[in-house]
C-alpha cells in the first residue's frame, strides 16, 4: 500500500564561515535587525524565505516546501552577503527538520493502538492524536482519520523507514 505524503515544511541551518556585526547588515533594504527585539537578524530572500542570522556566523532558513529550494535559498543568502563574508568559507546548509504531512487512507481506533503500540503517548484530552516517538528525534502524530504528520526527520530516506515501520504497526 502506497502512503501519500508531501513535504509542509524543511528546517536547514549553516554557518557563515565568520561572525558578522548585524548592525552593519542593516543598510540592506531586506535585513531587520532590532537587538531589543531578538538578538539574531531577518534577511528576506528573492524567494519569500526569511533566513535569521545570529553574530556567531549561523544562519537558519525555515519555511522551505521543496527539497530543490534548499539550494536556491543558500545561493540568494550567500549573493547578499557577499561584501560582508568570504562566500569560499560558507558552509552549505544542513536540514535540520523535515515536517511531512501525509494520509494512511484509513480510519484508526487510537485507544487500542495506544495499548499495543510501544513509545506511544495519547491522552486524547490535551492532543487529538497519538504521537509516537521513533528512532532518533522522529516523532510521528497519528490522529484518527489517518492523517499524519512526521516530524524531526533529517532526509526523505529517514521519512520513508519511518512509514515502513509505523505501517507494520498500523496495518495488520
Amino acid at each position: 500500500m502506497d502512503i501519500e505524503y508531501k513535504i509542509a515544511n524543511i528546517v536547514v541551518s549553516g554557518h557563515l564561515g565568520t561572525p558578522l556585526n548585524l548592525e552593519s547588515l542593516v543598510t540592506l533594504d531586506n535585513f531587520f535587525y532590532d537587538p531589543e527585539y531578538y538578538h539574531g537578524g531577518y534577511l528576506k530572500l528573492d524567494n519569500g524565505l526569511t533566513v535569521t542570522i545570529y553574530r556567531s556566523g549561523k544562519y537558519i532558513i525555515p519555511g522551505i516546501k521543496r527539497l530543490e529550494d534548499i539550494e536556491t535559498s543558500f545561493r540568494g543568502l550567500v549573493k547578499y552577503l557577499a561584501p560582508y563574508i568570504d562566500p569560499s568559507k560558507v558552509q552549505k546548509p544542513q536540514i535540520r527538520n523535515l515536517v511531512i504531512s501525509g494520509d494512511f487512507h484509513r480510519t484508526f481506533a487510537l485507544e487500542t493502538l495506544a495499548l499495543k503500540l510501544p513509545n506511544v503517548e495519547y491522552n486524547p484530552e490535551q492532543f487529538p492524536g497519538l504521537i509516537v516517538k521513533l528512532r532518533g528525534s522522529i516523532t510521528l502524530l497519528l490522529f484518527s482519520s489517518g492523517r499524519f504528520v512526521i516530524v524531526g526527520a533529517k532526509s526523505l530516506e529517514e521519512v520513508e523507514k519511518a512509514i515502513e515501520k509505523v505501517k507494520t504497526w498500523v496495518l495488520v
